[in-house]
């Protein structure tokens, strides 16, 4: 079990990012689907004995440029969106050119809840799910693909649980 220190409310920060490895399972899957794309593309035109010849080659490169920057959006987008668990709120960060920030008040939320895919638990990855109340209506937060989610699951109702102690 995570255990908050008393005396570390005011310093208490988490960062997580999405699963390293769903993330290379995608990119594994994006170079598969590269590569049979190609190789459909040889067939359809009939270049396999001569595939970089009369404009062969000019589609080899597009073809390459295209794999590499959907691979670098995918890195990119990976290391852009992070979540932040601190002793008051929970901040989602995304965005490269247009940053975001979204916080979301401890004290608003009502339960955490983890869900895992069979693939989940295998990785050790999931979704943690947060209902706040901020008016009538409850609002789901979702922290997509967290690892570890147990982990920040405990982390949450601990800090939680503190929370509403520092209060009283």
């Amino acid at each position: 079990m995570v255990e908050i220190p008393k005396h570390a409310y005011d310093s208490l920060e988490i960062s997580t990012r999405t699963s390293v490895p769903l993330l290379l399972i995608r990119l594994f899957i994006l170079q598969i689907i590269f590569i049979a794309l190609y190789l459909a593309y040889l067939i359809v035109f009939d270049r396999f004995e001569a595939p970089l010849k009369s404009g062969g080659i000019l589609v080899f490169f597009l073809w390459q440029f295209t794999q590499f920057f959907t691979a670098f959006y995918y890195l990119l987008k990976w290391f852009c969106l992070y979540y932040e668990i601190t002793e008051k709120e929970v901040v989602l960060h995304k965005g490269v050119i247009f940053q975001e920030r979204r916080y979301f008040s401890l004290d608003k939320v009502e339960s955490v809840t983890v869900n895992q895919t069979l693939l989940g638990r295998i990785l050790n990855y999931g979704t943690i799910h947060l209902i706040l109340y901020y008016s009538d209506a409850p609002i789901d937060v979702a922290m997509i693909n967290v690892p570890r989610p147990k982990r920040y699951e405990r982390l949450l109702q601990q800090n939680l649980q503190d929370f509403g102690h520092r209060e009283e």
